[in-house]
């Protein structure tokens, strides 16, 4: 593939590897030009329930990082399905996990454990059946779970919520839950809350009790940009900011804005050959094995150094089987900084 940076410079870039790549221009909190270099490595991972204590071996697919969002459904009124990888920089890894919760051998229960381990990161969810708040001599309780063999993972089974109805629009309870719009529980009284459903998916360390309750929204996929805590570090966009700084990113701009993941699964850059196990995303068991090693590297015709690629997100697809590896990198391609013409080669390396 080719890029042409300032209608000038002629950048060509060049795939030695076997996964798929991407190039993608950016601006970073300086202002500076960048040309953001992304690889996509899949992997197939092993059968559920069968120990596999070595790397698993590529998919049969390979194809280039997704640059957009999607989502569950409507865009901006459902949940983050996918982040689009068009990041400058992510300063640490993210871990994502999609697909489905499954009971033991597809048996119906009334909860079931969904966890994933990496490494000395260890993340766990439950996911209970379904239930509402019902009527009682002390006011409203939850009733009992109902039996149920999968559900997907997603935010809208999580706590959280749409503005609830307000006569007036000024209650700002009323407002939709700042780290889960999508979500349901979030009432503000009996009146409310009375028949309508509870979160299925809840921190096990914190279960819901009572309807006043309040607990974090929980998930172990990605969270959206205009959700808490993600939009409180992308910075303030005042008339300060319009008239002296725009287009680029205010002054006070976080780069962890580019972090994704939930909380609790955003990591240190794995090196490679870390443990992954992940529970509850099949009927048959747990499935596991240890990340592949990859040292990818971007190089330059120029005098440029060459650059190496960081493994800054990995996502687990339980229903399809997958695991995603993203490696990224930039370089600067400011005015003059480039020839007119140069050769960038992504490569595998030795370590």
């Amino acid at each position: 593939m080719t890029r042409r940076a300032k209608g000038r410079n002629v950048l060509e870039i060049v795939n030695e590897t076997p996964f798929g790549i991407a190039a993608i221009p950016a601006i970073d909190r300086n202002g500076d030009e960048r040309l953001v270099v992304c690889v996509a490595a899949r992997y197939a991972l092993p059968p559920a329930g069968r120990a596999f204590a070595d790397a698993p071996p590529l998919h049969a697919e390979q194809s280039p990082p997704q640059l957009e969002d999607s989502y569950v459904g409507e865009p901006g009124r459902s949940s983050l399905e996918r982040e689009g990888q068009a990041a400058y920089v992510r300063p640490a890894a993210d871990l994502y996990v999609r697909g489905t919760a499954w009971t033991a051998r597809g048996q119906p229960a009334i909860a079931v454990g969904v966890g994933i381990e990496l490494g000395d990161c260890s993340r766990q969810i439950a996911v209970i059946g379904a239930r509402r708040w019902v009527s009682s001599l002390v006011g409203v309780r939850a009733s009992q779970p109902e039996p149920f063999t999968s559900l997907p993972l997603c935010y809208e089974q999580s706590f959280g919520g749409p503005a609830p109805s307000s006569p007036l629009g000024q209650d700002p309870a009323a407002r939709p839950h700042p780290a889960n719009p999508v979500g349901c529980g979030h009432y503000r009284n009996a009146r409310e809350a009375m028949d309508q459903p509870l979160p299925r998916i809840e921190d096990p360390a914190a279960l819901i009790r009572g309807l006043g309750d309040r607990p974090a929204p929980v998930g172990l996929g990605p969270i959206a940009r205009h959700w808490e805590p993600r939009r409180k570090l992308c910075g303030t966009y005042d008339a300060a900011w319009q008239r002296d700084r725009a287009p680029l990113w205010p002054p006070d701009f976080d780069e962890r804005f580019f972090h994704a993941a939930p909380p609790g699964l955003r990591i240190p850059f794995p090196r490679g050959g870390e443990p992954l196990r992940v529970t509850g995303l099949s009927p048959d068991g747990p499935r596991g094995c240890c990340l592949p090693t990859n040292h990818l590297e971007l190089a330059a015709s120029s005098r440029r150094p060459a650059r190496r690629l960081a493994l800054d997100a990995l996502e687990v697809d339980g229903d399809a089987g997958v695991l995603t590896l993203i490696y990224r990198t930039s370089l600067v391609v400011a005015d003059g900084a480039p020839p007119a013409f140069e050769r960038l080669s992504v490569r595998e390396v030795e370590s």
